[in-house]
């Protein structure tokens, strides 16, 4: 049983002010049919930053290991966001979103809902749109996730969101642009931590170069390999 509510999964190191604000457009915006899953890794230097976040009202902690983390240059969020759908599996919808982005439309949790209802059994894709055109924000509908055992597929890294948009934008109605929901993506500002992340280690993993290539090859032998069996267990989620 799903419990009517959509988790927004945010992986953060390193950079707490960032997320800070993330949190304050949050609680400004959403309309209690949400919540906000933080997960910091073991490791992080400044990790104990993040205490402030606890007891506010929707906003979930997490700490686990680092893996999945700087698995290509930033927080490695899909493998780290995997492991809080893992975590979290009782959840209607999942949004996908990074640390140093601001949500801008009032009740976006509601209209998150709303949308997925319309979709044939549920089972879709819903893409937030960035102001900033700099990022993929994407929204996983629980059924989406529960056909597939994912939320995003293991191994790949960062291409995880590769991977969901192929698979939504191969077959639609079950890929929709979200332009009544927005947000904006703060990339590449001091204050929002990058800067920082270098300074206080938090992206100082070597290797990542040849990682994100064995991820990019990867990717390649799901979509020769496995493509249309992951899109047939979607339409059948679906019923079609």
């Amino acid at each position: 049983m799903k419990n009517g509510r959509v988790a927004l999964l945010v992986p953060s190191r390193g950079r707490p002010k960032a997320f800070a604000r993330l949190v304050d457009s949050f609680l400004a915006n959403g309309t209690g049919y949400s919540d906000l899953i933080l997960r910091n890794g073991e490791a992080d230097p400044v990790k104990d930053e993040y205490a402030m976040f606890e007891g506010i009202p929707g906003v979930i902690r997490v700490v686990g290991t680092d893996q999945g983390f700087n698995s290509f240059g930033t927080a490695g969020y899909n493998p780290a966001q995997e492991d809080l759908w893992e975590r979290f599996s009782d959840y209607s919808a999942y949004i996908s979103i990074e640390d140093d982005c601001v949500l801008e439309t009032p009740g976006f949790d509601q209209w998150l809902l709303a949308e997925f209802d319309r979709f044939p059994g549920r089972v879709g894709l819903i893409e937030l749109y960035d102001r900033s055109q700099t990022i993929h924000c994407p929204c996983l509908s629980a059924e989406w996730c529960d056909a597939l055992g994912y939320l995003f597929l293991p191994g790949v890294g960062e291409h995880g969101f590769h991977q969901v948009l192929q698979l939504a934008q191969a077959d639609p109605p079950q890929y929709l642009v979200g332009t009544g929901a927005h947000f904006t993506h703060y990339p590449h500002l001091r204050e929002y931590g990058y800067t920082g992340n270098e300074r206080k280690g938090a992206l100082a993993t070597p290797g990542i170069p040849e990682q994100f290539h064995q991820q990019a090859i990867m990717l390649a032998r799901w979509r020769q390999q496995h493509f249309r069996g992951a899109k047939d267990a979607l339409l059948r989620k679906a019923g079609q």
